[in-house]
């Protein structure tokens, strides 16, 4: 496997660049790995499909689709670890969401199940003892000895010495290899369809945050709410999306402190200022880590949202599609599937 120093790679660099430096580092750990995308051990089959369609609900499985294309490669990586290189906190992701094991979110009980099994049943190729003692290692619970492997989750990469992060990049082909397995395939999808229904629980409960005016944008618009799980999905709780989204009097105003979070934006709508309006899921995104490190990103996760979502079905007003063709067709030559659903 072709390494870079990691001493080298680290020396100097920015925390945003970090995660990144670390990735090129270790091939294994990058989603993008040509060779590990062509390999179908890794990829999202029809059986996790039917599973899906199972649940007869469209909006799950057009948000399993928004999933699968922004976590997993389009499917490709479901079965194996990844490392986000754009996002501070996250950490070693699985699954074909991306179950974050630097999260409480992550599933890592039933990642150390499965990779315990392994171990038990000597998986040719996989992981050893030696293995599971090292990601012992590498959570933060790592000093109280009382408690299993991954009672805490793992850290994120950049919180791991150079040195047991470069052995960690040793023991991920044979994680891989564990993940990829029939049986914890059949374990990660069912995890996967409960993350799912649950994300549809907790998109009621930021629309129980808003007032009325931002509910019923949410609630009518399927789109919206697709947007606001991508986002969470990344970021965590998407508060910047629900502050753009609860106004007063055209202004934005900050939950704890009522404070008005900064000058008062125009609104197409002079009869109902507080309407809320697509353009307020953008404007968060172009203030985030991910947007001055990667903005093509940023464009891409959006276009994979707009594109899972029914054509026409989100009203843009020409504040909406300012911020389109400005910011957004800045960051990517495809911003033109974004702008042809604004006219």
């Amino acid at each position: 496997m072709f390494r870079m120093p990691v001493t080298a790679l680290l020396l100097g660099a920015g925390l945003a660049t970090i995660s990144s430096a670390l990735t090129l580092a270790c091939p294994a750990l990058s989603g993008s790995n040509r060779d590990l995308l062509d390999d179908q051990r890794y990829r999202v089959g029809a059986e996790y499909q039917a599973l899906v369609d199972g649940l007869n609900d469209p909006f799950l499985s057009k948000l399993n689709t928004v999933y699968l294309k922004n976590e997993a490669y389009d499917g490709w990586a479901a079965y194996r670890l990844i490392d986000s290189q754009y996002s501070e906190k996250s950490g070693l992701s699985y699954g074909p969401a991306q179950f974050d094991l630097a999260t409480g979110e992550g599933y890592p009980q039933v990642f150390e199940a499965i990779v315990r099994k392994a171990v038990t049943a000597k998986l040719p190729g996989g992981p050893t003892q030696a293995d599971l003692d090292l990601l012992s290692r590498t959570g933060h619970c790592a000093s109280d000895k009382g408690k299993k492997l991954y009672a805490c989750p793992l850290k994120p990469l950049r919180d791991l010495k150079p040195q047991m992060w470069q052995a960690l990049c040793e023991v991920v082909p044979r994680l891989n290899l564990t993940l990829s397995q029939a049986d914890a395939k059949k374990e990660i999808a069912q995890h996967s369809l409960e993350l799912l229904k649950a994300r549809r629980t907790k998109l009621a409960a930021y629309v129980d945050r808003l007032p009325p005016e931002g509910r019923a944008f949410v609630n009518g618009n399927e789109v919206v709410g697709l947007q606001l799980l991508d986002y969470a999905n990344l970021y965590g709780d998407p508060n910047s999306i629900l502050r753009q989204l609860r106004k007063e009097n055209g202004c934005i105003y900050d939950d704890k402190s009522k404070a008005r979070l900064h000058a008062c934006k125009p609104t197409d709508d002079i009869a109902n200022p507080n309407a809320p309006e697509f353009s307020d899921l953008l404007r968060p995104l172009i203030r985030t880590l991910n947007w001055t490190v990667h903005p093509a990103d940023v464009v891409r996760r959006l276009e994979t949202v707009l594109a899972a979502s029914v054509c026409g079905d989100v009203p843009l007003k020409p504040g909406d599609r300012a911020i389109i063709k400005g910011e957004f067709a800045a960051a990517a030559a495809g911003w033109m599937r974004l702008a042809c659903r604004s006219s």
